[in-house]
């Protein structure tokens, strides 16, 4: 089990202002490099030199060495380790020479240079073995860490070591949920590189529970602060590439209100997380608590209304109880997840289908009334229509949808008979069922209130 392993002798006095915490992982810059600083001050006086050694995979790859000079406070130091990224273990020595004597004074094991990454929300971004499946941890690996514990208390400052991600429990030491693990899973596949992930979420919450105290952002006595607080003892806070959000069951219709919270959230996660690339939005579904709308309407809305916003859908993902997720659900959303996060955050090219189909118009169409053709935004999505997805589409006036057919990016919608309704929705289905999804399997976004157009 990964801990925190920092030794330093009583025979000689050193105080750390900066040093790694073993197994941490450290955010990889744009060259793929991260540079580690190790500074401090001397005070134990009779030695001439401050050593240190990195190991890579346990092979010498470097060895600094500075020269001490007092004063009245001691000899300052400033080291520093480069590490490389990929699935490689970064062990540190830090020494006092005095002449041919040398005296380890700390000692940090199992560095790794890579990505990091946070999610937050409320239980579907929590995610654990809900029904006691045991395969959450299926995805777990050396090469997915965690920091501290996401309990939901002040009690979350006395876990202050990082670990394996665990995928299976909730509200405990290093865990990140099952659908970020196996995202995390994808990523470390697919890039070779180790990411650390903190997951901040907290079940059965409103987005006013998760506002920042701005007189004391990091307080352990909110949603938000307890997340900062690990991800500055992390040292993530500053380098963190992407925020993943998936929360709003709890919300109800509270639309504006909602509205309004998530710009100060989205403010607020900008200036504590300054190294953001990416915020990514899941829209929640029917179920849990939402029968209609909700704030759906506004999570489909959330890339025209931030540049660096990305939504997706959990609709068509299998396994759905009515609220949560079963494992074969909340791994199909972690494969969609990383496919956008390995897209946007590292140039993959398996870019076709990766986005859920999210609705651009619709239209009558015919002479008749009793036809609505629907254009998705992508022009090269490949969609598909599940005999039975009909029934999830209303009309103001009550006239039933009774098929769908599909012209590319475009479905026609043959009613029952004319209608006067002049705006449709799509509201989806709680549980499994037939839906209007694209080829890959990715559920088209729900919408609500689409004005039909003559």
């Amino acid at each position: 089990m990964l801990e925190q392993r920092y030794r330093t002798p009583v025979s000689a006095r050193v105080n750390f202002k900066e040093l790694p915490r073993h197994g941490q992982v450290v955010q990889r810059d744009p060259t793929d490099q991260a540079l580690v600083p190790i500074t401090g001050v001397v005070k134990t006086t009779g030695y001439d030199t401050i050593e240190l050694k990195v190991w890579r995979d346990g092979l010498i790859s470097a060895t600094t060495r500075q020269a001490l000079t007092y004063g009245t406070s001691g000899a300052s130091f400033t080291l520093g380790a480069h590490l490389s990224a990929g699935l490689y273990d970064y062990d540190l020595s830090i020494a006092l020479l005095a002449g041919s004597a040398r005296l380890v004074v700390a000692r940090i094991d199992d560095l790794a240079c890579g990505d990091t990454l946070l999610i937050n929300g409320q239980s579907n971004a929590t995610a654990p073995d809900y029904w006691s499946e045991g395969l959450g941890n299926q995805s777990q690996s050396k090469w997915i860490r965690s920091f501290g514990s996401s309990i939901n208390s002040a009690n979350v400052e006395f876990d202050r070591n990082w670990g394996m991600a665990d995928g299976e429990l909730g509200y405990e030491h290093c865990t990140v949920g099952s659908w970020g693990l196996r995202a995390a899973e994808l990523l470390v596949q697919q890039e070779q590189v180790p990411v650390g992930l903190l997951n901040g979420s907290v079940g059965g919450t409103a987005i006013v529970q998760h506002m920042r105290s701005d007189a004391f952002p990091a307080s352990k006595a909110t949603i938000y602060g307890r997340l900062l607080f690990r991800a500055r003892r992390a040292e993530m806070a500053e380098s963190a590439r992407a925020m993943i959000w998936y929360q709003g069951e709890s919300d109800g219709e509270a639309v504006a209100d909602y509205a309004a919270r998530f710009q100060l959230l989205y403010d607020a996660w900008h200036q504590d997380y300054p190294a953001l690339e990416k915020v990514y939005v899941f829209q929640i579904r029917k179920g849990c608590g939402v029968n209609f709308s909700g704030v759906r309407e506004f999570l489909r809305s959330t890339p025209d209304l931030y540049p660096d916003v990305e939504v997706m859908s959990p609709t068509a993902a299998p396994a759905h109880d009515n609220c949560h997720f079963f494992y074969a659900g909340y791994r199909e959303l972690g494969d969609r997840i990383a496919r956008l996060l390995a897209r946007d955050l590292h140039g993959s090219s398996d870019t076709h289908e990766i986005d859920p189909p999210n609705v651009l118009s619709a239209q009558k169409v015919g002479g008749a009334g009793d036809q609505i053709l629907l254009t998705f935004r992508d022009p090269d999505d490949a969609l598909v229509f599940e005999v039975g997805a009909e029934a999830d589409f209303i009309l103001e006036d009550g006239v039933a949808v009774t098929s769908g057919t599909i012209w590319g990016n475009q479905v026609l919608l043959q009613l029952a008979g004319p209608t006067t309704s002049a705006v449709i929705s799509y509201n989806g289905h709680a549980g499994d069922g037939p839906w209007l999804r694209n080829a890959r399997g990715v559920g088209a976004l729900t919408f609500f209130y689409l004005p039909v157009l003559p």
